[in-house]
């Protein structure tokens, strides 16, 4: 299987702008991805070869300062969002826990995440950012659905498409038309995307993101409201267990 699905993952068809590197079944494609950030840069994308996970980083240049260039986060998952949700069965809502996290119709089905390079200031510039992403297609056979019932896989969501290679093709496409809404048109309809599947706030409220990535919460119109950090959860986010180096159960 693993050979196989190499192959099938170098005859994806991707836009012209992305380089792709494929990872191993051991590998690490966050860590790959960092590494061939300062030599490869913009577009470079790896993707693991793993049958029961969608893995893929994606190397990206800002022009702002590091304190304004994590906003391209949203971007990413807007795109992650929109390439899932483009496979799903019609009755399955997809949505977004803050900041990083993919919800299907309740249940933790993956997510993003960010890396930036090490000793970058907020007030500088990176040289890159790396967005990761990993959605679990299927569980191992001894995995217990009983005893992990907020984790959720495509397979057990009936998606028909169980291989990462349309979710990765669609990604790609996906991340390029937000990227350029955000370089035409600025961040605003950017933000809105990721907003819309933002999980919802039983509150009467006004939500939006800051120029940091904070999400900013008025309950009033007019007034200061509640912040809720960007950081470190978008480093470190909750779906992902650093133990496995999966998705957490």
């Amino acid at each position: 299987m693993p050979d196989s699905l190499t192959q099938s993952l170098k005859d994806m068809s991707l836009p012209p702008v992305y380089r792709l590197f494929i990872a191993g079944l051991d590998d690490n494609t966050h860590q790959m991805a960092c590494e061939l950030a300062p030599k490869r840069g913009a577009g470079t994308l790896v993707v693991r070869a793993h049958p029961g996970l969608i893995d893929m980083a994606v190397v990206l240049e800002p022009d702002d300062v590091l304190r304004t260039a994590r906003r391209v986060f949203f971007a990413c998952m807007a795109a992650l969002g929109d390439a899932v949700a483009a496979h799903a069965p019609p009755e399955k809502p997809l949505i977004f826990g803050w900041p990083a996290t993919l919800l299907c119709d309740g249940a933790m089905i993956g997510g993003g995440r960010l890396a930036t390079p090490a000793g970058t200031d907020d007030n500088e510039r990176p040289d890159w950012l790396v967005f990761s992403a990993q959605i679990t297609i299927r569980h191992e056979d001894t995995f217990d659905a009983g005893l992990h019932p907020y984790s959720t896989t495509l397979e057990n969501e009936g998606f028909e498409n169980l291989t990462a290679i349309p979710y990765v093709e669609s990604f790609t496409r996906h991340l390029m038309t937000h990227i350029d809404l955000m370089q035409h048109k600025g961040f605003r309809p950017v933000a809105e995307a990721y907003l819309m599947r933002l999980q919802r706030d039983p509150r009467k409220c006004e939500r939006q993101i800051d120029p940091f990535g904070n999400l900013l919460t008025r309950f009033q119109p007019n007034t200061r409201g509640q912040t809720t950090p960007l950081l470190p959860d978008v480093l470190q986010p909750e779906w992902f267990d650093t133990v496995t180096g999966m998705p957490r159960l």
